[in-house]
């Protein structure tokens, strides 16, 4: 959603008469990107079609001025949309899963989760917050970053499995429209990460390959 003031060009001619009556066009009238129309008579520059700041933001619209006689001018009008708070972030992706030995000493973070705005400057700031499953306060998150700490050292006697669910809000407060979810799982110190049977994989693929078509497969080998 934008804001739009409606605008109004206008032209003055020195003839007389029949010849100083004026009509106003559009230069590129057939243009399907070109949201705006002009009243011929008036010049008044009205919205025709669905703005999106998002997809574009500034047009050049070019304007006749037309007498009765064959002669006419062209002025370049400039439309500059402002943004709106129309758009609540989304999490990309929207779910997580991450092993966490038991008594892990806390570090760094776990995992890191990450919504987008597609609003500009100030809409589009978003800050995280555990909603639920954090009923052993066992988990902080940084707010403006999304990465997620652990507390203190996680017992597997207290739990074995974590679900975290993350909402992003903007500096508007416009909330996610779903949360993320964030499982954890408190692992044996003696588990070890899952290995890849090669370190890389490379395969091809051709140009007219339909959806779902197989591209290759990746293996590893896990120890919990």
């Amino acid at each position: 959603m934008v804001t739009f003031m409606n605008l109004k060009v206008s032209a003055s001619d020195p003839d007389c008469g029949v010849n100083a009556e004026l009509a106003y066009n559009l230069l590129d009238q057939t243009s399907k990107d070109l949201p705006f129309s002009v009243n011929p008579k008036s010049g008044e520059i009205c919205v025709s079609g669905p703005l999106d700041y998002e997809k574009k933001s500034i047009y050049q619209i070019l304007v006749t001025a037309s007498d009765t006689g064959g002669l006419s001018s062209t002025v370049i009008v400039n439309v500059q949309l402002i943004d709106e708070n129309d758009n609540p972030p989304k999490f990309q992706p929207s779910t997580y899963s991450v092993s966490v030995k038991s008594g892990a000493v806390p570090s760094g973070p776990i995992v890191k989760v990450y919504a987008r705005d597609e609003d500009s400057g100030r809409y589009g700031k978003v800050s995280y917050f555990i909603k639920e499953g954090n009923e052993d306060n066992l988990f902080r998150i940084d707010k403006e970053k999304g990465d997620i700490f652990l507390t203190r050292g996680p017992s597997r006697s207290q739990q074995s499995t974590y679900r975290l669910k993350i909402s992003a809000n903007d500096s508007y407060n416009l909330a996610s429209e779903q949360y993320a979810e964030v499982t954890v799982h408190i692992v044996s110190p003696q588990s070890q990460a899952p290995v890849f049977q090669k370190p890389k994989y490379t395969f091809t693929l051709s140009e007219d390959a339909s959806e779902q078509s197989s591209v290759g497969t990746v293996s590893a080998n896990g120890n919990y």
